[in-house]
């Protein structure tokens, strides 16, 4: 994120955690029932050149049910703070 960390609008979103360079912590308002849920994200720039690609960090285990960790990086795969990063979550709450 580009600046500071801030929340624009949000369903289920209690927190937004600004981790450094092109990473961030999302914590959910209510805790989805399991790790099955799917994740849809985006990211953009209103200035500057190139592509860009944000990702969930992940591991070999499933989705916490309280929240995500997410990753932007540049096209050198570098880690990068963006001017816009969203994120769809899809799954059944708690």
């Amino acid at each position: 994120m580009s600046g500071a960390a801030a929340i624009a609008d949000s369903f289920n979103t209690s927190t937004l955690t600004d981790n450094g360079t092109g990473r961030g912590q999302l914590a959910y308002t209510s805790n989805m029932s399991d790790g099955n849920y799917s994740m849809a994200t985006g990211v953009g720039e209103l200035t500057g050149g190139g592509n860009r690609g944000i990702g969930v960090r992940g591991s070999d285990k499933a989705p916490a049910t309280d929240g995500c960790a997410y990753f932007s990086f540049n096209t050198s795969f570098s880690a990068s703070d963006e001017t816009i990063c969203s994120t769809s979550i899809f799954g059944d709450l708690a």
